[in-house]
């Protein structure tokens, strides 16, 4: 059963404006005893990409003075930039970049797979990829950030040691604001003629704050693999 991901393409529409309500169990409604798993509707949220460069000190240690959230912490909390054990971590603004980056593939709604991801942190400092050296991230994890799932490094929280070697371990996701989706039934069929359908086709019309009508894909379906869901 594999894990799906609902990827925000567009930056005209608010987060949580646009809703899935043909998945099952339904989130409201669901009964706790005959179907007590997590529920399938709801919201989608615009990929999280706050700058985090001003929020981080400069090192060694690389500390967080604030809370850093989005793609960008995500990347900075799980990468070691070098390709080998404790090593070295992206700055702040070395995690924006590749986070934009990241952005930019997923808002052309084109394939995240793990070489397309790699390719783009290594284009940042070279060779640098998600799961090599002592990296420690995980490609589902990624997308489910870009998908709106919140992971936080707290202020105060080291990135780095003392020698600047990568630390990982200084973020860690909020449990309950995300809800993961999987590929079944109700799934596949909202994503060939329902909800999900409707809103990743390129007809799918939103009228934005001044009331104009503005057509184009808002979701972009990807795999747990990074590949696009037809």
């Amino acid at each position: 059963m594999a894990q799906m991901f609902l990827i925000m393409r567009r930056t005209d529409i608010p987060s949580g404006t646009l809703q899935v309500v043909d998945l099952w169990p339904n989130t409201s409604s669901r009964n706790q005893i005959y179907t007590p798993g997590p529920g399938q509707t709801g919201y989608i949220h615009n990929i999280p990409q706050p700058l985090i460069a001003a929020g981080v000190t400069a090192g060694p240690p690389l500390v967080a003075a604030v809370d850093l959230t989005g793609v960008a912490a995500y990347l900075i909390g799980n990468i070691d930039t070098t390709g080998v054990a404790t090593s070295a971590v992206f700055s702040g603004t070395e995690a924006d970049t590749a986070a934009a980056a990241l952005v930019v593939i997923a808002q052309a709604g084109t394939i995240l797979d793990l070489a397309a991801v790699n390719v783009v942190l290594a284009a940042v400092v070279g060779g640098t990829s998600l799961t090599g050296g002592g990296s420690t991230g995980v490609l589902s994890e990624l997308l489910s950030v870009l998908a709106g799932n919140q992971y936080v490094i707290p202020a105060g929280a080291a990135i780095s040691d003392g020698a600047g070697d990568f630390d990982g371990g200084a973020g860690a996701f909020v449990q309950g604001t995300y809800t993961p989706l999987y590929d079944i039934g109700r799934f596949k069929v909202s994503n060939l003629n329902g909800n999900i359908s409707l809103l990743k086709s390129a007809n799918f019309t939103y009228d934005n704050v001044l009331g104009v009508p503005t057509t184009g894909s808002a979701v972009g379906v990807y795999d747990e693999t990074g590949t696009v869901f037809p």
